[in-house]
């Protein structure tokens, strides 16, 4: 498994970078579908796979569940290739597909959460509302290809739950654990938080995806409604911001910080889309730009070298340190590539993303070749 998720880590990587080199023009619909689908999608489930026996305290998880992040990665190459050359035919059995590797992910969790010694962790509901939102996303893809006449309202709310709902529920549900550990600070009221909270952002998500796609004035209720249980979040972190700096990987923690600001930021960035500021096809550079790029390096920094060297803690300790080096920097980065898309200057967006993402890269393969002598 550890080699399983540190393949889909770098797979991601390599999917940002294509993503960087590939966006031109009216390439964006395949190339966005190949940095989500094969990039985000599997490293996402093969996470969840990894944190999911820790969360219901039961063993590793089986052989074959390891697989599943393969399944949605064929799953979206398919689709990959479908929408390259405009064969919709090939989309509908990779979204069944899809719905089936999603499908039994949902009963193998449910299993171990039954399972679980005193109940499990209420992080587990987090990823089994991700998971729902993800079903019926795919559900609305199925029917637009059913439906062609209502392909357009169907692929934006397959489009918004897809990102709002299970990306955003997935990690905005990690990261009320993760990000305290990687900033060295003690969040006792986490699980509360986790208990309590993902009504609100569930229905924020549904929130955003209906009003997107049908009711735009929805669309305002989404942030309140997720604005609450990410500033619940926050107000820990700026209590304990004195740790930010004492730790080799507070670069990490900034990157993390950062995806949260830029999730908000697409949050709002709704009302310039409903005004007719930008157009609608810009919600997706802008989602990966301003969040989903700063949470994966920032998420790859500190877990990359403890699933590589999970036994050997000099070795991960001196792999984060160089991971996280520039963190900042690389978030103000990708959070200034955001506002470039919103000047109307992509290309100059890109440039930027590639340019931060090559360095990112570079920071992997030196990581790797400073910790292969050591003990």
């Amino acid at each position: 498994m550890k080699i399983h998720i540190t393949l889909l880590a770098i797979t991601a990587v390599v999917a940002f970078l294509l993503l960087s080199l590939l966006w031109t023009g009216q390439r964006h619909l395949p190339i966005a579908h190949l940095v989500l689908a094969v990039g985000v999608l599997p490293l996402i489930l093969g996470a969840m796979i990894q944190f999911i026996p820790a969360l219901t305290r039961t063993q590793s998880a089986e052989a074959w569940i390891t697989g599943l992040p393969s399944a949605a990665t064929l799953a979206a190459v398919v689709a990959v290739v479908a929408l390259e050359y405009q064969q919709r035919q090939w989309l509908l059995p990779a979204a069944l597909l899809a719905m089936t590797t999603v499908v039994v992910l949902m009963a193998w969790i449910a299993k171990r959460a039954g399972l679980s010694l005193g109940g499990a962790h209420p992080g587990v509901r987090w990823y089994q509302a991700a998971l729902v939102c993800l079903l019926f996303g795919l559900t609305a893809m199925v029917g637009a290809l059913l439906r062609p006449d209502y392909w357009q309202p169907l692929r934006t709310l397959h489009v918004h739950l897809n990102l709002i709902g299970f990306v955003g529920l997935t990690a905005i549900g990690t990261l009320q654990v993760l990000l305290p550990t990687v900033a060295g600070y003690r969040d006792d009221r986490a699980a509360g938080r986790l208990c309590c909270h993902l009504k609100y952002a569930f229905l924020g998500s549904w929130m955003a995806a209906v009003g997107a796609a049908w009711l735009h004035p929805l669309s305002w209720l989404a942030i309140p409604l997720w604005l609450f249980p990410i500033i619940a979040l926050l107000r820990p972190m700026w209590s304990n911001r004195q740790h930010l700096g004492r730790s080799g990987h507070s670069g990490a923690a900034v990157s993390l910080i950062g995806a949260i600001f830029g999730f908000v930021l697409t949050l709002f960035s709704g009302i310039p889309i409903m005004l007719h500021w930008i157009s609608p096809e810009e919600s997706i550079p802008l989602f990966l730009m301003l969040f989903v790029l700063p949470l994966v390096t920032g998420a790859l920094s500190y877990l990359l070298p403890l699933w590589v060297w999970g036994d050997q803690p000099q070795r991960q300790q001196h792999g984060r340190v160089i991971l996280s080096r520039g963190g900042a920097l690389r978030t103000l980065l990708f959070l200034g590539s955001g506002m470039l898309v919103v000047a109307g200057n992509r290309d100059a967006a890109l440039l930027v993303v590639m340019a931060v993402m090559a360095v990112f890269v570079m920071q992997m393969v030196w990581a790797w070749s400073k910790t292969v002598g050591q003990p």
